[in-house]
């Protein structure tokens, strides 16, 4: 069964390596690829898009990755050298990683006794008499620190709402400026502030404690001591610095790779946006008819960074038919026997999925995420060949989808402009106002009542070759 069914590639035509695409196992009949020329989006640029097996082949087929089973031991040594030389050239966390391990192994006998002994002076105390006493006052300690910074914020944003209440007139408050709930607020803050004087009051007393237990433990002393004397062997070889220079750039890189990975999804919609104008994309906008008499159902729209209260990931871009524009969206003023009315009906079609993915190396893993997540989406009705477990949580606490909302703030204009309903555009000017409701039922075209290895055919992969 191919890896990929369909994969959406755009960028430069100058792979270094393959990737993590096997031109062994993916039959190419079955996959679209895409290629563009340049990152830039222009208004011409489907044009020069090329959408055929031939351009998926000729890219399997490069030959321009090592096969390392093949190299003696002398050139897989050598190879090994290179790419580590330019792994840290071009990495500058591995880089300060590489140092501090280099230091670390250089000093290893320093360091092994300090760390040894270090270990056992902590084993030593957790195992004495004076361990369970100290242990008890330092969470009390902390439980009151932070019930102490809680009610403080607390009483901040109650001031905050008092103030606004005097600057805005009675109708404009509605129910926050009624007698009872004033009153209500009133007594909530007086009982915090009480609350608050008690424990300020009290943690002298606390720390006053803490501080006794700890004077009178000889092994906690002992055990301070080793990490001390380990903690300044550290300071002195530069490893403490070398981790604090390792971590701010890791945080960089990140932030960097973060940047770069939402800057590749703009830019995949832009193109899915444009492929689909154009009918690159005609056979998988419709719904259940293999050939729609429509080609260009009305009121499509892209949604990015679909989240729905999963446990983790989510899906980069999301096309979908909304069907009926009256049940499809929730707004922040409904009640909840209106959202429960609209849940159990099916507004909104999933017509394909798009996972966006910077770097050919991570198709495979994004892929496999994906496929499990749509078994999940669309409800398994047949073969549940989801693990519900990976999916509890407070959300979904029987670890089944039931339904979720995504903010209208995260929705892509309307694929056609001209022909979307002009609720949906009212919808949209005010976006922080509604969501639009995602049931299983919204993913049917997704639950092919096939088993866990049967690929989506409405999945798509959006990458480009490695430069």
């Amino acid at each position: 069964m191919s890896l990929v069914r369909r994969v959406v590639s755009v960028n430069r035509w100058v792979p270094r390596r393959r990737g993590a695409i096997n031109k062994k196992t993916t039959r190419v009949s079955q996959v679209k690829w895409t290629m563009a020329p340049t990152a830039a989006a222009k208004p011409d640029l489907v044009r020069s898009v090329t959408t055929d097996a031939a351009s998926l082949q000729a890219y399997l087929s490069r030959n321009t990755h090592k096969r390392v089973f093949l190299l003696s031991s002398e050139d897989f040594t050598l190879w090994c050298e290179r790419e580590t030389s330019a792994r840290l050239q071009r990495d500058p966390v591995a880089a300060i990683h590489a140092r501090g391990d280099a230091t670390r192994r250089f000093h290893l006998k320093t360091l092994g006794r300090l760390e040894t002994a270090a270990i056992a002076a902590d084993a030593a105390f957790r195992d004495c008499d004076d361990a369970p006493a100290i242990h008890a006052a330092e969470k009390t300690l902390a439980r009151a620190k932070a019930a102490i910074e809680g009610m403080r914020s607390f009483l901040e944003v109650m001031e905050t709402l008092e103030k606004s209440c005097h600057d805005v007139s009675r109708h404009e408050t509605g129910e926050l400026r009624s007698k009872s709930r004033a009153d209500d607020a009133t007594k909530k803050a007086e009982a915090t502030r009480l609350k608050l004087v008690a424990l300020v009051t009290n943690l002298p007393g606390l720390e006053r404690s803490l501080r006794s237990l700890l004077v009178s433990s000889k092994t906690w002393h002992a055990k301070e001591l080793a990490k001390e004397a380990l903690r300044n062997a550290r300071q002195e070889l530069g490893l403490e610095s070398l981790e604090r220079a390792a971590k701010e750039a890791s945080k960089k890189s990140g932030r960097e790779l973060t940047s770069k990975g939402s800057s590749f999804e703009a830019f995949g919609a832009r193109i899915v946006g444009n492929l689909i104008r154009e009918g690159g994309l005609s056979g998988f906008v419709q719904t259940r008819n293999p050939e729609p008499t429509n080609p260009k159902p009305p009121n499509l729209l892209l949604l990015r960074n679909v989240h729905l209260g999963m446990a983790f990931g989510e899906l980069d871009l999301v096309l979908v038919s909304v069907d009926d524009v009256e049940e499809a969206f929730v707004g922040g003023d409904e009640t909840i026997s209106q959202k429960d009315k609209k849940r159990k009906k099916n507004a909104v079609t999933v017509l394909a999925v798009f996972e966006c993915k910077r770097n050919p190396d991570d198709c495979a893993s994004g892929y496999v995420k994906r496929v499990g997540d749509l078994h999940w989406l669309s409800g398994g009705a047949t073969t549940r060949v989801y693990d519900r477990e990976q999916y509890v949580n407070k959300n979904y606490p029987s670890g089944h989808f039931t339904v979720g909302y995504h903010p209208c703030s995260r929705i892509i204009r309307p694929v056609f402009p001209n022909e979307v309903d002009e609720r949906i555009v009212a919808r949209l000017a005010n976006p922080s106002a509604s969501s639009i409701v995602l049931t299983p039922e919204s993913f049917r075209l997704f639950d092919d009542k096939q088993t866990d290895t049967h690929p989506p055919r409405r999945l798509w992969l959006f990458t480009r070759p490695r430069t």
